[in-house]
């Protein structure tokens, strides 16, 4: 039997304590540490404790449980974006695509990564999908800090468009590069962080055989480019790693870069290719 501590909200049932006393994860037990009984017992510390069976009329523990999980929030992204949606207009997308520096198509429903205005938390949502096209969450964005959080019950995944893939995918990071990507005239997936999905990407690949090399634009930092070369070994793909010589894909967007550019970068870069 293990030692459960007591506490301000779960007191010792013998001495009415929130401190120093124990109970059996059993909940048929305490271990007082004030009020003696007939059962003392010696703790590994050298302190004596002594032993109380516990009556049901004072038992507590169902077991008691100090640290329990909370229950999963289950959301359903679909419906939530398509209100989000109903609500956004042609004018708020024009402005979002000004602020951010990419084009409206970028931003839409069919052509890009659909953006909706989330009106309840003053924000800026984007779905992210596995790599079969399922929503499995929604990535917001702070319209006036830039904050960046998702909906409680998300999933990581991918952000991307619903367009026939190119021969060549360009993978980023985040919902607004992708964004910055596709405005440049590239197929393009963006991942939640610069370590997450790995599994839907490869999903992605299985799903989309049309795809023959990928281009995985890495930041220019160290978890950055683990990231980077971390999925790259695992694709099973020609690849290459890219690091763009500004802060990222929305940089190089609004410095004029475009898919010509990028593939000026890319054809001197070292390229991956697996064995078969």
């Amino acid at each position: 039997m293990s030692w459960l501590r007591v506490n301000s909200n779960k007191r010792c049932p013998i001495c009415d304590k929130a401190d120093w006393c124990l109970i059996g994860d059993d909940g048929a037990s305490a271990l007082c540490m004030r009020v003696t009984s007939d059962r003392p017992f010696s703790m590994s510390s050298g302190e004596i404790g002594y032993i109380h069976k516990l009556t049901e009329a004072i038992k507590w523990i169902k077991p008691f449980n100090p640290n329990p999980k909370p229950k999963p929030v289950i959301i359903d992204c679909v419906e939530m974006f398509k209100v989000a949606h109903s609500r956004t207009t042609e004018a708020m997308i024009a402005k979002l695509s000004k602020d951010l520096g990419v084009s409206e198509e970028s931003l839409s429903k069919d052509n890009g990564i659909w953006a909706a205005w989330f009106e309840q938390f003053n924000a800026w949502g984007f779905p992210m999908h596995d790599g079969g096209y399922n929503m499995i969450g929604i990535r917001l964005r702070c319209s006036t800090t830039g904050r960046k959080w998702a909906v409680t019950g998300s999933r990581n995944g991918l952000f991307y468009s619903f367009k026939q893939p190119d021969e060549r995918l360009v993978i980023c990071e985040g919902p607004t590069d992708c964004a910055a990507a596709l405005s440049c005239g590239m197929f393009s997936v963006g991942r939640a962080s610069c370590s997450s999905g790995v599994n839907e990407i490869k999903w992605f690949l299985e799903s989309n055989r049309t795809i023959k090399e990928v281009v995985i634009i890495s930041d220019n930092d160290a978890p950055g480019i683990k990231g980077a070369l971390d999925l790259q070994k695992s694709i099973g793909i020609k690849s290459c790693v890219v690091t763009l010589p500004c802060k990222d894909m929305r940089e190089f967007r609004k410095s004029g870069g475009d898919k010509t550019l990028l593939s000026s970068i890319v054809k001197d870069q070292m390229w991956s290719i697996p064995a078969r």
